[in-house]
């Protein structure tokens, strides 16, 4: 008797729940017929052929839903916003495309509807974020590039400016720490628009905002998938180009590798960040003091206070680059330099040297460092384009990353 009383009332909270995710229409035929999308999305199998049917017929269910209804119902609204919470919760990448979609019919019906209008400026808003963040590790899983980002910046234009121009930005300055703080500024909308709708009032909405919520946790992770995804797509981009002198940053923590010697094993310790070994007395010391970029731009031809001027910008970069990797090699953490994540990110994203493009990368050393300087001192025949300012070449900001995501571990 005690477990059926414990599974009635299990069920009947089940049930309250599955109210506010409201009806899903399904369609054979000329015929359509009404059930629970809560339950349908729990017993939804999860392999890809049945979640893209599931997806396409949501929609379809969506166009019907707003097709019928009249211009002063409320609660249809609320409870498709929260059907696509659920859904953006469980598929991600799947159903970014689909989330869009139905956020721009969200808006359509909500601009002939002055009732619905704020509900939905808020909902649609969390949703594009969270959709634009799983749409951009999707076209990485895909070996999509920045044309991508920027098509997807077009198609969400009408809805939401702001979050347009940013998807532009990124593309226009396509690297793993552009993409990444991208997605720690959608997280934190995603979190703002969880907050508002658990005050809201609405059953429906703070169904909402719980899921809104698991959403914006998922998207703190995907700040690390995203920078994985893109090291990845570099290393696929560079293989299929045939770059067979080119060679990787070294991997942290023992694996050291002298990026400017074609990869050769170092003679000394494991501060892979250290000089070259055939490296000249006097080049080793700038290279301490400013860089890998340090010793050509000391000895470039160009004007006295402009070298200055980079290196000490370089010399700033290095130092705390150095400090950053020595902490994390010997087994510290960002909070030992009192660094959070946030401002790990913001400080690589300006400290980095970087092309706008990942297919466009410079992996070895000695290319790295000609074409950087000559776009640095504004001299022809630069073939990459600056996205970071600083002076940290991206193979060694890369080998940084993945100490960091070590000591999260």
């Amino acid at each position: 008797m005690k477990l059926l009383l414990e599974n009635w009332r299990k069920y009947l909270v089940e049930s309250e729940q599955a109210s506010h995710y409201g009806d899903l229409y399904l369609f054979e035929g000329d015929t359509v017929t009404k059930t629970s999308f809560y339950d349908a999305l729990n017993t939804l199998s999860e392999s890809d052929g049945d979640v893209d049917a599931f997806l396409e017929n949501w929609e379809r269910s969506v166009d019907y839903q707003l097709e019928n209804l009249n211009e002063q119902e409320f609660d249809p609204i609320l409870k498709i916003s929260t059907q696509a919470w659920m859904l953006q919760n469980k598929f991600k990448e799947k159903a970014a495309g689909k989330v869009i979609a139905v956020s721009k019919k969200i808006n359509d019906f909500a601009e002939k509807n002055p009732k619905t209008a704020k509900v939905a400026k808020v909902v649609v808003g969390g949703l594009l974020a969270a959709a634009a963040v799983y749409g951009i590790s999707m076209i990485l899983q895909s070996g999509g590039d920045a044309s991508d980002i920027m098509e997807m910046a077009q198609s969400i234009q009408p809805e939401d400016p702001g979050l347009a121009q940013d998807l532009a930005e990124c593309a226009q300055d396509f690297t793993a720490e552009t993409v990444s703080q991208f997605a720690q500024e959608q997280q934190d909308v995603v979190e703002k628009v969880a907050d508002t709708l658990s005050t809201a009032g609405e059953p429906a909405l703070e169904q909402a905002a719980q899921v809104a919520d698991n959403v914006a946790q998922d998207l703190e992770e995907y700040e690390d998938t995203l920078e994985s995804l893109f090291d990845e797509l570099n290393d696929k981009l560079g293989n299929e180009r045939g770059d067979t002198n080119l060679q990787d940053m070294p991997e942290p923590s023992g694996n050291e590798v002298d990026v400017a010697t074609g990869g050769e094993p170092r003679s000394f310790g494991n501060n892979w960040w250290s000089p070259p070994a055939d490296m000249g007395p006097e080049s080793a010391e700038v290279f301490e003091k400013y860089g890998p970029y340090g010793p050509e731009i000391y000895d470039a031809p160009m004007d006295f206070d402009k070298k200055m001027d980079l290196l000490e910008l370089f010399e700033e970069d290095w130092q705390e680059f150095k400090k950053i990797a020595e902490t994390l090699e010997g087994g510290g953490t960002l909070e030992d330099l009192d660094m959070t994540r946030k401002d790990f990110r913001k400080w690589a994203a300006d400290s980095v040297y970087a092309p706008n493009r990942p297919d466009t990368f410079a992996r070895n050393y000695g290319r790295v460092v000609k074409t950087a300087t000559r776009a640095i001192l504004d001299l022809p025949d630069a073939n990459v384009q600056r996205a970071g300012v600083g002076g940290i070449p991206p193979e060694y900001m890369k080998a940084l990353r993945k100490l960091v995501r070590a000591s999260l571990k």
